[in-house]
């Protein structure tokens, strides 16, 4: 509603309660005095029933079950109120006591009592087996208190009709009651802060007054004092506009969190052992109800029937909670199982990163200093090769030189390249050089093998803006992914390696001749690894996977017809701006 209604809103409920008042005090005892209190009093109720799921509509996890369980409380009111408006405006007579809209009047304050539970102005996560569990809570008190009304109110409406004890039991009940929610709303206003405190001392407040007027209108009504409109409904019309007022203050406040006053934990245990109290207190009132002296024969029969025909239902809610409380409880178990084991697999492969990150300083170290003697044979051997009246053997052998040792530059300038820990820059890129880069570290590490590899590069491949380091360690990681699946079949296969632009997208594919992959969709999710324990941990792909799209790119996994796997991954092509930006910038 937002505090540009809102204060409309407010002045609205203080001008209807003064117009109440003054209509009250000017007005006779009559049929239009009863309509005007009538009316005026439902409205107030329906208004804020609207008030209540507006905020349960906005709000959400425990404030949400908070405001949806006032809200059933306040249906139960509109309903009482209903049936005070069909005795009196439809059938034109007083309302009688006993009457079915006594039911409705107690009932309304199960509901606020549940949402006190819920304690919606602490940060408590909730899932949707809460949620349940706090239905089946909602449902046991709900059962525990029609239980009380029935067994101490009922009797004296309906099996042996007496109005003076059926007011003074209800009287009685019904404070127990409603003390039970304002000291809850206490407790609730003192734990708080912020928004939250300001929305429970409201309701506190309301609470109480509904409280003291409740108990004055039930003693005015035994002592044929009241009438509808007159003055003893003022403190209840106060009571159903303050209602209102602590609704809309809900709507207005942010949540801030604080401290819950119990844990979850201990929250579901003492509602566990009220529960087992409310169904092992049952036996006891049967037992009362078997040896009361003053009920008498027949309200007596009937409280030990009532005990008997609750006592399942209360169970049959005991059971259902419990047991969805054991598939959670099964649920939780299972999941800090798996977190155990993912947590066993991070370390291993933190442990695992340590030693290739001492690896890849020692590879750094040996790869400068075979750097030093590397450029002296290149020069050497290039100055030899360049001197006239060289016999042709000598110019072959240093020609030959040159070569080998070219080759050995260019994979020692690629290890440091895969070594070199930098931070992650994009860069103008020929996504051919990357490649070309990782097949030759990959021929470097699989010599001994036989496995054959074709490479068809597209010479015209657009360039592409990314981090060179980055790429070629993932392109590394999938060359020697589909080299240990070929492995497994024997010391033979093929190996392809594609360069191509596709629609605007440079795609680089890599193709082997293995098994394939068992499941193509999982194989980027974190820890799934299709290699035996101790080989792998199943982070590779996921961090290649996020490389790529940290890249602006994409990566996926197919098997092919033929056997084998294939892996493609598709870069947009770099700009013309990009490119030209990034030549401006070296120059």
């Amino acid at each position: 509603m937002g505090l540009v209604r809102t204060k409309p809103a407010l002045l609205a409920l203080a001008a209807l309660t003064l117009a109440y008042a003054a209509m009250a005090a000017l007005m006779q005892q009559g049929y239009a005095l009863s309509s005007f209190a009538n009316l005026t009093q439902g409205a107030l109720l329906v208004f804020a029933l609207v008030v209540f799921l507006h905020n349960a509509r906005r709000a959400n996890s425990n404030r949400r079950a908070f405001w949806v369980l006032m809200s059933i409380g306040q249906m139960f009111w509109v309903a009482g109120q209903l049936g005070w408006i069909y005795y009196e405006q439809i059938r034109r007579q007083e309302m009688p006591s006993p009457s079915f809209s006594d039911a409705f009047f107690f009932l309304h304050v199960v509901p606020w009592i549940a949402a006190a539970t819920m304690q919606p102005h602490a940060d408590i996560p909730q899932r949707d087996h809460r949620l349940r569990i706090v239905n089946l809570d909602f449902a046991l008190l709900l059962v525990w208190w029609v239980f009380l009304y029935s067994y101490v109110v009922m009797p004296w409406q309906y099996v042996s009709v007496n109005a003076t004890i059926f007011i003074n039991h209800f009287n009685v009940l019904y404070m127990i009651e409603n003390l039970t929610f304002i000291l809850g709303m206490a407790v609730l206003w003192q734990r708080a802060q912020g928004g939250w405190k300001r929305i429970y001392k409201n309701l506190f407040i309301a609470a109480a007054a509904y409280s003291i007027s409740s108990y004055a209108l039930n003693s005015a009504i035994v002592a044929e004092k009241y009438y509808s409109g007159s003055l003893w409904d003022l403190p209840l019309v106060v009571a159903m506009a303050w209602f209102s007022y602590a609704g809309l203050a809900g709507d207005e406040v942010s949540a801030e969190p604080a401290p819950a006053m119990l844990g979850l934990q201990w929250q579901a245990y003492g509602q566990s052992l009220l529960a087992a109290v409310a169904l092992l207190s049952m036996p006891v009132m049967a037992l009362l109800a078997n040896t009361g002296r003053l009920a008498g024969g027949e309200i007596a029969s009937f409280r030990l029937l009532l005990t008997l025909g609750f006592m399942p239902l209360m169970m049959i809610v005991l059971f259902l909670r419990q047991n969805l409380l054991d598939h959670t409880l099964m649920r939780l178990l299972q999941e800090s199982r798996d977190s155990y084991q993912n947590l066993e697999k991070l370390q291993g492969h933190l442990l695992q990163s340590e030693k290739l990150a001492s690896i890849g300083r020692l590879v750094a170290g040996a790869a400068h200093e075979i750097n030093n003697p590397l450029t002296a044979i290149v020069g050497y051997s290039d100055l030899m090769a360049s001197q006239e009246g060289l016999p042709p053997q000598q110019r072959e052998f240093a020609e030959k030189i040159l070569v080998q040792a070219r080759r050995t530059k260019n994979l020692v300038s690629s290890l440091l390249t895969f070594a070199k820990q930098t931070p992650a820059q994009s860069t103008l890129l020929d996504l051919n050089m990357i490649a070309e880069n990782a097949l030759q570290l990959q021929v470097f590490g699989q010599v001994a093998s036989k496995v054959e590899i074709l490479c068809d590069l597209d010479r015209d491949l657009p360039r592409v803006m990314g981090d060179p380091n980055r790429l070629l360690q993932v392109f590394m990681h999938i060359q020697s992914n589909a080299m240990d699946a070929m492995l497994e079949l024997g010391p033979s296969g093929v190996l392809s390696i594609r360069t191509e632009a596709v629609n605007g997208q440079v795609v680089w594919s890599c193709s082997d001749t293995g098994p394939g992959i068992t499941s193509p969709d999982q194989i980027f999710d974190p820890f799934y690894t299709t290699k035996a324990p101790g080989k792998g941990t199943g982070l590779g792909l996921s961090a290649s996977y996020g490389i790529v799209r940290d890249h602006g790119g994409s990566i996926e996994c197919l098997n092919r017809p033929e056997g084998g796997a294939t892996f493609l991954i598709s870069l947009p092509a770099a700009a013309p701006q990009e490119a030209l930006a990034q030549k401006q910038a070296a120059q």
